[in-house]
């Protein structure tokens, strides 16, 4: 219940799929209801968050998927990968993740929409998401810088496999703003409200300060959070000269309206900036 509390013996009363109210029969009466359902010898529990994901990725498991070093999965996979995909092909990798959430309990989803630059994409997704009923975050990533170091890999990698694509998702800052933007107005609490939208700038390496301060004003204007992939690769602190929390702070750009995902490379030095700041974590 509110209080926390794991109640046994009890009965949750919904009404236009909403939970209203709950109790326990020792010391309340259940309303009238059109349909009951004998839940005895059962767990009911309220649906569970997955608060971060890649949705289109569900399509690109396995195969030239595993033994990769990260960036090399980056460029000769996912990215190839995500480019490959038609407006039909996100349509089905939403519907089939939704499926798959559902029959886990995840009844709501931050999906971090790395393809979204894509034409169609975002209108393929968006049209399922209304269709299934489930709660979407749908998290609009942006890139709009790359660094030498990281450039220079890539080329490498070009050397290697050039019959592999190794296409770039870069935007201009104005750009993804703007796309960003457009988003929201169009989508933000659409489907029942069950839909928003939350700016999501990669990571520090991938963008710069000016779009992630963008992303945070954006949060705050309009009440809603921002999202970053924070030291999912140790190449991140090499190129700062110090750790991603610490580069952010240096900026103002931890705040309590941000959530950063993964968080491999972190130490306690690390984990005493988020909280401080109060930065919300998922290390999925």
């Amino acid at each position: 219940d509110q209080y926390r509390r794991v109640l046994g013996d009890s009965w949750v009363h919904v009404q236009d799929g909403r939970i209203v109210a709950l109790g326990v029969h020792a010391e309340s009466v259940p309303p009238p209801a059109d349909r009951v359902i004998d839940a005895r010898g059962k767990v009911v529990l309220p649906g569970f968050i997955n608060a971060h994901t890649h949705v289109n990725q569900i399509l690109l498991r396995g195969g030239p998927s595993h033994g990769r070093q990260f960036y090399d999965w980056l460029f000769s996979v996912l990215y190839p990968g995500q480019k490959a995909m038609r407006p039909e092909d996100v349509a089905v990798a939403v519907r089939l993740y939704c499926a798959e959430a559902v029959r886990s309990g995840i009844t709501t989803i931050n999906e971090n929409a790395d393809s979204a630059i894509y034409p169609g994409n975002i209108e393929a997704a968006m049209a399922v998401y209304g269709e299934v009923g489930v709660r979407v975050v749908y998290a609009r990533m942006f890139f709009d810088r790359m660094d030498g170091r990281i450039q220079g890999y890539v080329d490498t990698l070009k050397a290697r496999s050039p019959q592999v694509e190794l296409c770039s998702i870069m935007e201009e800052t104005a750009v993804a703003k703007d796309r960003i933007t457009a988003l929201s107005d169009q989508y933000h609490g659409t489907a029942g409200g069950r839909i928003s939208v939350w700016p999501a700038p990669a990571t520090t390496t991938a963008v710069t300060v000016e779009g992630m301060r963008w992303a945070q004003a954006f949060a705050r204007d309009r009440a809603v959070m921002w999202t970053l992939h924070m030291a999912e690769s140790d190449h991140d602190e090499r190129i700062h000269g110090m750790s991603p929390a610490e580069y952010m702070e240096c900026y103002g750009l931890l705040d309590e309206r941000l959530q950063v995902a993964h968080c491999v490379y972190f130490d306690r030095k690390d984990v005493r900036l988020l909280h401080r700041h109060n930065v919300k974590v998922t290390s999925q």
